[in-house]
């Protein structure tokens, strides 16, 4: 998916579910670092990412490899939930472990977002059986329509109230 398209998910599904502005922002902001991470440390990427060209550099991750692995970023932010009950003073493990939750839901989501895609992501560590419901290729109109989707399901009630209740 687009990194607009996993913003997207990040806001809209932790806000239909909470209600919660901060929280859905903070899943935002997350549901890239999975890309995020491989452009850091380096991989081949194309011209999804780069609007201007088809651009290779060689770089030590392929793009949807072990960064887009759920077992890897289960074993992570296991390791940053560890690290929460035992540095942080107890009177900010609450806001800690409630920031983290909101990271988690924002990664996972963009895992959930490329299992939609053709490509999938890896179901193993090595990378050899992928996970992947081929429902739409990066980038086109199918993809659009099932952001549009979870915009509305994030936001329908708004536009619910807004468009019949405000007629009444």
């Amino acid at each position: 998916m687009k990194w607009i398209s996993h913003n997207i998910m990040g806001f809209c599904v932790p806000y239909a579910f909470t209600g919660d502005w901060m929280f859905s922002l903070v899943s935002a902001f997350a549901a890239v670092i999975p890309d995020s991470v491989e452009m850091a440390l380096g991989f081949s990427f194309t011209e999804h990412y780069v609007p201007w060209g088809n651009v290779q550099r060689g770089g030590i991750f392929k793009h949807r490899g072990i960064l887009h692995n759920p077992i890897f970023w289960t074993l992570v932010c296991l390791f940053f939930y560890g690290a929460i009950l035992s540095l942080i003073p107890d009177e900010y493990k609450g806001i800690c472990a409630s920031l983290l939750l909101a990271v988690v839901v924002g990664i996972f989501l963009h895992l959930a977002g490329d299992v939609m895609t053709m490509s999938g992501v890896p179901l193993n560590l090595t990378g050899s059986k992928r996970m992947s419901l081929g429902l739409f290729r990066t980038g086109s109109l199918c993809e659009v329509a099932f952001v549009v989707l979870f915009i509305l399901l994030a936001f329908g009630e708004w536009i619910y109230y807004f468009m019949v209740q405000s007629y009444k």
